[in-house]
């Protein structure tokens, strides 16, 4: 499989966690997330170079929670992914805070609160959705087979002409459709179980402080 192929096909985290060294995968972890908590910290205030050090603290700590990320089929994996940057959060301003000599005021310790906290969190939010569809996409993906994964892929996802697609994969067009629609199928059924476990309460859960 090519790398273009692997990175339509696999999810960001399981990209990340099959290889350190696929650069691609981690310039697309930085630009997805990275982006959201730069912009977190530039309308809090934050001058450009701490928040180029605080994105960059952060980055580091969700890569930790990603690489190791075990998914749980009791929890919501949106829950589940809010927690874990939640305790990346809180890994940074602790370590921020053990830094600090006690006669020097702490210059970023006002960000450090919990409205701070969830609203970074709601700013990761369209991150979550998108982990979780690839999450469910990588889980179809390994049970049905090639051709009508790409019947599916490239039509749903790239946006292809149907007709083109069917004739790429020697297919006839009403074969293309049904195999379209038995993978969305899945997709939405797969994300329905991701999303099962009770994401109110796990939430409420999560540590913030």
């Amino acid at each position: 499989m090519s790398k273009t192929e692997s990175s339509t096909n696999i999810s960001l985290i399981a990209r990340i966690q099959a290889s350190e060294r696929e650069e691609d995968a981690w310039i697309e972890f930085v630009e997805r997330y990275g982006q959201r908590i730069f912009q977190w910290c530039e309308k809090r205030g934050l001058q450009p170079s701490d928040a180029e050090d605080v994105t960059q603290q952060v980055l580091i700590r969700i890569a930790k929670y990603l690489r190791n990320f075990r998914y749980d089929a009791k929890q919501s994996f949106r829950g589940y992914l809010q927690r874990m940057t939640g305790n990346a959060i809180n890994d940074f301003f602790g370590r921020q805070h053990r830094q600090l000599p006690a006669e020097q005021p702490d210059s970023i310790s006002w960000i450090d609160s919990v409205e701070a906290k969830s609203e970074l969190l709601q700013q990761l939010s369209e991150v979550f959705d998108l982990e979780l569809l690839e999450f469910a996409m990588t889980r179809v993906r390994s049970r049905v087979s090639d051709k009508r994964w790409r019947a599916w892929h490239e039509t749903t996802i790239r946006g292809r002409e149907n007709r083109e697609v069917a004739d790429e994969l020697g297919m006839p067009l009403g074969s293309l459709y049904a195999a379209k629609n038995q993978v969305a199928t899945q997709v939405r059924a797969e994300i329905e179980v991701l999303e099962s476990a009770d994401e109110e309460k796990l939430c409420a859960d999560t540590p913030v402080d």
